[in-house]
């Protein structure tokens, strides 16, 4: 004759104890996920400062490769903080918004009014282009024009 056993249940203790792990390895991931979201946030800023260099770069080169008093400018548009033109004299040629490369939240908080190069790729103005993202306020990217090389550096932070 068999003999039939009785299945127990999980005792309290041990309901207790899968909870806590549980609980714990969410605390963890969601620690971990706030930490991933922040630097993609920072990367989104860093790749915006990498275009906009890349951008003041091109409008250098182009003023030195047509050696004529045709100036070439880079200007923040003053009604969506993300976005700027490129100006070839009287004719604005490209508008570029941070949203094309996968940087929408990211807007300038300083930057220079207008910046033109002339024939040997001086610039007209020095200063910076200060980057931030509206959801990461602690971390800036900033795009620096050095006024008689022309150097067009970029830095982390303030």
């Amino acid at each position: 004759m068999a003999r039939l056993t009785r299945q127990r249940g999980f005792i309290l203790w041990e309901l207790l104890l899968a909870c806590a792990v549980l609980l714990s390895a969410a605390g963890f991931l969601f620690v971990q996920g706030e930490a991933v979201t922040s630097q993609y946030y920072k990367r989104q800023v860093r790749v915006a400062a990498q275009v906009l260099a890349s951008d003041l770069r091109a409008l250098q080169q182009r003023a030195l490769y047509k050696g004529s008093n045709v100036t070439r400018k880079l200007q923040p548009l003053n009604a969506d903080k993300s976005v700027y033109t490129l100006v070839d004299g009287m004719n604005r040629f490209a508008t570029i918004a941070f949203s094309d490369f996968g940087c929408g939240e990211v807007y300038f908080q300083r930057s220079i009014a207008s910046v033109s190069f002339g024939t040997l790729g001086a610039p007209t103005a020095n200063g910076e282009y200060v980057l931030r993202h509206r959801r990461l306020g602690d971390f800036s990217c900033r795009v620096a024009l050095q006024p008689v090389t022309g150097r067009v550096l970029v830095y982390e932070g303030e």
